[in-house]
């Protein structure tokens, strides 16, 4: 009764009768389960033949996951939901909770082009109701096209001691012979990071531009020679499978930016990348007005847009504003020492801006942290950090420490406050060349990325113990930050140029994807949806809608392994470190008698403990366990019979004794 209970308040939850095999959560109590229940994921549906054959008679099954049109099915004898009026369609589509899986088996999904090949569809795998991770597939006539294959660095969601999180590609690996090509937009780590840990999986030609490829290949190592690398002129159109597209620029934080224009029988669609209207981007050209308002004339069907910014109102800052004010900071700066200034290691534009700013300063520049220095060799190889006025400035570290403190600047990685960062480490005294004091300053030249607030406060506190000077841009008199992402009002003028008929916002939380939608509807474009990873919308012929789900998950980058974030080991080790561990080594003989007692040996649980009361409680318990086995007859006494015993047994004493659960595995010698 208690575990048809509990499976009742679990529902939602997905593979949970598997790990509770693996882990023998049938033999804990019901309290014990109750205190496990922050410790499973929901992942992954129930299995119904399990939970028919294992849970109480009455206990009720989960619903069936059917695609929508089968759903349709079981409530109107119409089978066709593609048919639905538009009335009856709801405005949006929910958004899961982080990490959930899609509702939809891969079988069931192999039917969305059946009898609709005609249909356009796009499909989030990553990048909606968060920042990061963006992965976004586009169907057509039975082919697949994915653009962007990025990461996400690790928050306090994430699992301990894993710092990367990629999209779940199962649904498209399991049909990459339908993936025509991956499209990369740019060239930061939430569009490109994740292609050298999954593009073994999909084995597709990539199409790029040429700084893009360019960062790619410092990732990719042996890949190099295996991947079809092609590189996209800007303006050009690219036709692979039934897809023909053009790649427009867009301004953004760095170099060769693109928005993707899909030609239909409809109308366009345009997936806009990252972007921004910036009058003055300093290392591109300003937007393309006359471009744009000829693509709204041709007739655009459908803005696939950034929703970064739309909580904001008004219109973002030029990257040559944070310049000017760079230059009057460091002219006026009262500190005599060293100055860090911290960015994304991709942003080239401000890598740009405060290298021209130091030689307006009379300063040199050194750039500080493996990826940074990797982007800025590649940015100055093709000519983006080479401006006139600033020759000589950049220098290597090693010419910079034998400067006096108040020539030197450096350029570092960490604003987001990432382990093991350049900037974090000079923080935490660890700096093989830094160490930073009351003379020395450091300038934030970025914002938050939502879930990285606490780690930045513990990093901004560390400096300020040491008495570092600090300039937050939001603190500051001083502009040392302008975002690359458009805000309300470019979005708006970005819907007067292309009036499309259609949005769905990506890229963004879900509060950021909704205000894009609302945007949308006050400026006239009522067919506005919000999509969720894994939700499939078909945008022609017909009505913008929902038409399915398919599998979206996450995938996490553990040491050197690739494994799903509900991983078992990752979970074990999760419970490794909230409840501790315990090893009871059994010995029996060939008749099963037992040989001594059964050996435990304790980790987290008794380290703090006198090591007589630690020994004490060690073969009480061993003592507990013997008994417990020589109640089993000999002929029973094998794992199957004695490990559901010995685990109660084992899980009930350390309730008592610690309050705690530990992961408690059970090993037989036999002689």
């Amino acid at each position: 009764a208690w575990m048809a209970a509990t499976l009742r308040a679990l529902q939602p939850c997905t593979r949970l009768w598997a790990m509770a095999g693996e882990h023998k959560l049938l033999m804990s109590s019901p309290s014990s389960i109750a205190r496990r229940v922050r410790w499973f994921s929901d992942t992954a549906v129930i299995p119904a033949a399990a939970v028919e054959s294992k849970v109480a008679k009455g206990t009720p099954t989960p619903r069936a996951i059917v695609p929508l049109s089968q759903e349709q099915e079981d409530d109107d004898e119409d089978d066709s939901v593609f048919e639905k009026p538009k009335s009856e369609r709801p405005p949006r589509s929910r958004a899961p909770r982080r990490g959930a899986p899609s509702t939809v088996s891969v079988k069931e999904s192999d039917s969305l082009f059946s009898g609709h090949e005609g249909q356009f569809l796009f499909a989030p795998l990553g990048g909606c109701s968060e920042v990061g991770m963006n992965s976004y597939m586009y169907g057509y006539r039975g082919r697949w096209l994915m653009v962007d294959l990025g990461v996400r660095f690790g928050d306090t969601s994430t699992p301990l001691g894993v710092d990367v999180k990629m999209p779940d590609v199962q649904f498209i690996e399991d049909r990459k012979d339908t993936l025509e090509a991956l499209f990369l937009t740019h060239s930061h780590e939430d569009h490109i990071g994740a292609v050298v840990h999954l593009w073994g999986r999909l084995r597709c030609p990539i199409y790029t531009t040429a700084f893009t490829a360019a960062i790619l290949k410092t990732k990719l190592g042996d890949l190099n020679d295996e991947i079809d690398l092609h590189i996209v002129e800007t303006g050009s159109t690219v036709n692979v499978g039934p897809f023909s597209v053009k790649w427009i620029s867009m301004t953004h934080s760095t170099p060769d930016s693109q928005a993707l224009v899909f030609h239909t029988p409809h109308g366009h669609v345009v997936h806009t990348g990252d972007w921004k209207f910036d009058h003055n981007p300093l290392i591109q050209d300003p937007p393309n007005y006359d471009l744009l308002k000829k693509l709204g004339d041709e007739g655009v069907l459908a803005v696939v847009g950034d929703s970064t910014n739309a909580i904001k109102g008004g219109w973002s800052h030029s990257e040559a504003d944070v310049r000017s004010n760079l230059v009057d900071l460091l002219k006026k700066l009262p500190h005599p020492g060293t100055v860090a200034l911290t960015c994304f290691s991709s942003n080239i534009a401000r890598i740009q801006s405060a290298i021209y700013a130091a030689s307006q300063a009379g300063r040199k520049v050194a750039l500080v942290g493996r990826s940074l220095v990797t982007v800025g060799e590649v940015a100055n190889d093709q000519g983006y950090l080479q401006e006139q006025g600033t020759e000589g400035v950049l220098v290597s570290v090693q010419s910079l420490l034998k400067l006096p403190h108040n020539q030197r600047m450096i350029v570092c990685t960490g604003s987001q406050a990432e382990p093991m960062s350049a900037l974090q480490r000079i923080a935490e005294q660890a700096h093989p060349s830094f160490n930073f004091g009351s003379r020395d300053c450091v300038i934030f030249s970025s914002r938050p990325i939502p879930g990285n607030e606490s780690g930045i406060s513990r990093l901004q506190s560390d400096l300020l113990q040491q008495n570092v000077n600090l300039i937050l841009d939001q603190k500051s008199e001083y502009l040392t930050h302008a975002s690359g992402h458009a805000y309300g009002d470019e979005i708006r003028k970005l819907f007067s140029l292309l009036r499309p008929k259609m949005v769905i916002p990506m890229h963004g939380e879900y509060r950021h994807m909704d205000a894009h939608a609302r945007l949308a509807r006050e400026h006239g474009i009522a067919d506005a949806m919000v999509p969720s990873n894994g939700s499939v919308l078909s945008l022609c012929p017909g009505p913008l809608r929902k038409v399915a789900d398919i599998p979206a998950g996450y995938l996490i980058l553990d040491g050197n392994q690739i494994r799903p974030i509900a991983s078992l080991a990752v979970k074990k080790r999760g419970l490794l470190l909230t409840e501790g561990v315990c090893f009871v080594t059994v010995a029996l003989d060939a008749r099963g008698s037992l040989i001594g007692k059964p050996l435990v040996s304790l980790g987290g649980l008794t380290e703090d403990l006198n090591s007589d009361a630690a020994e004490r409680y060690k073969t009480r318990l061993s003592t507990t366990l013997s008994d417990v086995i020589r109640k089993v007859p000999t002929e029973q006494r094998h794992s199957t019979v004695l490990v559901p015993r010995l685990l109660a047994t084992v899980r009930s004493s350390m309730m008592r004794a610690f309050g705690k659960a530990p992961a408690t595995e059970i090993h037989f010698v036999h002689a």
